[in-house]
């Protein structure tokens, strides 16, 4: 599946199928994920991939009752080792290791969707608790749980801001983002504008395609 449409089509899903798949697939998922950009190439982030079920139901309690999460085949414990990253940011090491775990779940939502797998990015659960079921040391810490299975629901229209009302151009609140782009469109030569016109064109169509009902 190519980038723009794992992007396109991930979402957070809730409901899971009981059809199963190999922790094969998991390792595949993981081995990919950690490619990603990370604080000073020390590869902080760590994985408890859990399928226990008994497991997974107290993990699920442990976030906010979210039982849920027990449906999905394995849940992903994201979390980061302290030790290299204290020798060298010391105070900041924390910072840089949460980085790191949301960075990783980011790859590993969009990458299992190249599966046919769906996830759901959970950060609201107890660390403690967590750490305890999950056996952690005292220098591993745990950022983000992802469920990750087939799943039962179809993704439904989610609301996304404009990028006017989130981008800036050189300093913060100075002026619209799509405005300014706009601004130096105008100055690039017209070889070059063309090239991104018939490249934005293509984007639209997939993006008008996604909201197209499907015939029965």
């Amino acid at each position: 599946m190519e980038l723009t449409k794992a992007i396109e089509s991930r979402f957070s899903c809730r409901s899971y199928s009981s059809r199963k798949f190999p922790v094969s697939v998991i390792s595949q998922i993981l081995e990919l994920a950690i490619k990603c950009p990370n604080a000073g190439n020390l590869h902080s982030y760590r994985f408890v991939v859990i399928d226990e079920e008994d497991l997974k139901v107290k993990v699920a309690k442990a976030s906010m009752n979210q039982l849920w999460m027990a449906e999905a085949p394995y849940l992903i414990v994201v979390c980061y080792d302290d030790v290299s990253l204290k020798r060298y940011y010391e105070e900041q090491s924390h910072h840089y290791g949460e980085q790191d775990a949301v960075v990783v779940s980011s790859f590993i939502t969009l990458i299992a969707k190249e599966f046919d797998l769906d996830t759901c990015f959970v950060s609201a659960f107890e660390p403690e608790e967590v750490s305890r079921l999950a056996r952690l040391p005292v220098n591993v810490h745990p950022e983000v749980i992802i469920t990750i299975g087939y799943s039962n629901e179809k993704k439904k229209f989610q609301y996304r801001p404009s990028i006017d009302l989130l981008g800036f151009y050189n300093e913060y609140g100075n002026k619209s983002f799509r405005k300014t782009l706009e601004e130096k469109a105008k100055e690039l030569p017209k070889s070059v504008k063309s090239g991104l016109k018939s490249k934005s064109k293509v984007h639209l169509e997939r993006i008008k395609s996604l909201f197209k009902k499907k015939k029965p």
